[in-house]
């Protein structure tokens, strides 16, 4: 019997090695390795396939995509008739041969004018939306529209509701008798539609003038609407007490009750928020 020469390591005749992959980058049970050719492995790096069942399951996906057996081909921008190509594929995605077959409707409140709607579909045409994609696009816009509007309402609400404290203030108690009397002045000499029609009715500025206007036709002797005589703000109240000369002269007969009421006026505008600072203070 032979010598085992000393220092060699033996194993069991059925120890068998691993087997290579085969084809040298595909494993007996699928998982790709490396080796494969220089496109394939860039192929295989960018879609981060790692097992032929990725690469079977991708080529299914295509199929779905381009429909199997049509042999369709995504052209790069560049290549002649690149536009007609790539209009071929949205073909196939649902896109309509003719802007006239895109449809559309909506239980949107907003009307299209029907120019700005045939305008749109021709656009999307153009640009290769498929019917999902213009139905998507215009509810889109539909949304924002929306939003948009809502905004300006809240917006519009709050400017409302300062300008009637603005107002309140600067008429005080006579709020209510003052703006009767702007409103009348306006009515009577037609200015409300186009005023409404600027959305300006209820700025203070407007409403001022107004009531300027029905103080000066009171004057006049001619009182808005013939109802009752016009108020006058508090500012324009104090300005004409300082201004009567019996207001000047402490020893004038009318003095006390002016000097009362030229108090009284004072007292409100403090409160009213029309004061400079230093008398809120």
């Amino acid at each position: 019997m032979a010598e085992i020469p000393a220092g060699t390591e033996t194993s069991p005749a059925s120890e068998t090695s691993p087997a290579a992959p085969a084809a040298g980058w595909v494993g007996n049970t699928g998982e790709l390795g490396n080796g494969a050719p220089e496109a394939v492995q860039a192929l295989l790096d960018n879609k981060k396939w790692t097992t032929v069942e990725q690469i079977v399951h991708g080529y299914t996906e295509l199929e779905k995509f381009k429909g199997a057996g049509d042999g369709v081909i995504i052209p790069k921008t560049g290549d002649e008739n690149y536009a007609e190509k790539i209009g071929e594929i949205f073909n196939l995605l649902g896109k309509p041969k003719t802007a006239e077959e895109y449809k559309y409707s909506t239980d949107s409140e907003t009307q299209f004018d029907p120019e700005l709607l045939k305008g749109f579909k021709e656009f999307a045409l153009g640009e290769n939306y498929t019917q999902s994609q213009l139905e998507g696009a215009i509810n889109f816009q539909l949304d924002a529209v929306a939003a948009q509007e809502e905004i300006i309402a809240q917006e519009l609400e709050k400017n409302k509701v300062e300008d009637i404290t603005e107002l309140k203030q600067i008429y005080g108690a006579n709020y209510e008798d003052a703006m009767r009397d702007a409103n009348l002045v306006s009515d009577k000499h037609k200015y409300t539609d186009q005023l409404n029609a600027e959305g300006i009715t209820d700025f203070p500025i407007v409403k001022q003038m107004l009531n300027h206007i029905a103080n000066l036709e009171a004057e006049d002797g001619i009182a808005p609407g013939g109802v009752r005589p016009v108020t006058k703000s508090l500012q324009e109240q104090l300005s004409e007490i300082q201004a009567n000369p019996a207001f000047m002269k402490k020893l004038h007969p009318e003095h006390k009750a002016l000097h009362a009421k030229f108090m009284e006026i004072n007292h409100e505008i403090a409160n009213s928020g029309q004061a400079p600072k230093r008398m809120q203070a």
